[in-house]
């Protein structure tokens, strides 16, 4: 049987990249309301297609490389801080030319920047990103180091579940709206997604991908279905990141191009 390991991806991957890159920028247009009835499904694929793609670039030879988590943890590091500092900078410029302090008095606290190191969030929102995949970084050199890796796929499942029922249908759970930090955090979305790009890359053979074009068109068509139910029964629940189709959706994604790829490179 033959790996897609040998193959490659980069290229399809790079397209799949552009695509979440518009989808993370169109969700958070003003004014989207009538739009999201279209491409809802897929804007919300985009965070977990990042991250599989992210775990799809830490193996090498069928394996978690050690190496490559820790080259991945300098990189965040470097741009944690940058961006986080010169995010930081602009607010302050921002606060001079409004005419108000300089130095925001809760930057004075110590359980602001503990916040900052847990969740990434307080200054910044989206660098919540950075921070969670530096946190899966630093539990992913664990599991190399501790060569448990084959162990925790087991995790995959039950954190997707977990994540969607915590958000989209926390209804099920409790009558209460849940905060969405919990869905969104590294436990319930970073780690699930970037362990199931490593799994596509070890585990998953070019064999069974012949079918994965109606498989990707099947997901799809329950993608919409779900979301035109849960609008039709105004189902919120604790936010709408992930329904229920959401990361097989980012799954079928992600094997649709390599599959693409593989036809490609196999016809040349």
């Amino acid at each position: 049987m033959l790996n897609i390991l040998k193959i490659g991806g980069n290229e399809a991957f790079y397209i799949l990249k552009a695509f979440c890159a518009c989808w993370v920028v169109f969700l958070h247009l003003p004014g989207i309301s009538k739009e999201s009835l279209l491409f809802l499904p897929f804007l919300r694929i985009a965070v977990p297609c990042f991250f599989m793609i992210s775990g799809y670039y830490l193996v090498s030879n069928n394996d978690l490389d050690r190496d490559k988590v820790i080259i991945q943890l300098k990189k965040v590091v470097h741009l944690v801080l940058f961006y986080n500092g010169l995010f930081l900078l602009w607010k302050m410029f921002s606060n001079y030319l409004l005419l108000l302090p300089i130095v925001d008095e809760k930057w004075g606290l110590m359980e602001f920047w503990l916040e900052w190191l847990l969740k990434g969030d307080n200054i910044c929102y989206p660098f919540w990103y950075l921070t969670a995949y530096f946190q899966v970084l630093i539990i992913l050199w664990i599991v190399s180091k501790l060569k448990i890796l084959r162990y925790i796929y087991i995790l995959i499942p039950i954190l997707f579940v977990l994540s969607v029922l915590l958000n989209r249908y926390s209804f099920i759970l409790t009558d209460q709206v849940l905060d969405t930090e919990i869905s969104r955090s590294v436990l319930f979305c970073a780690f699930p997604s970037v362990l199931m790009g490593i799994y596509i890359k070890i585990q998953v053979k070019i064999n069974i991908l012949r079918n994965v074009s109606c498989v990707f068109l099947l997901i799809s068509a329950f993608a919409y279905i779900e979301l035109l139910l849960l609008s039709h029964y105004d189902v919120n629940g604790s936010g709408a990141d992930y329904n229920m189709m959401t990361y097989p959706l980012a799954i079928a994604s992600i094997l649709l191009c390599i599959n693409i790829l593989s036809r490609i490179s196999v016809s040349i």
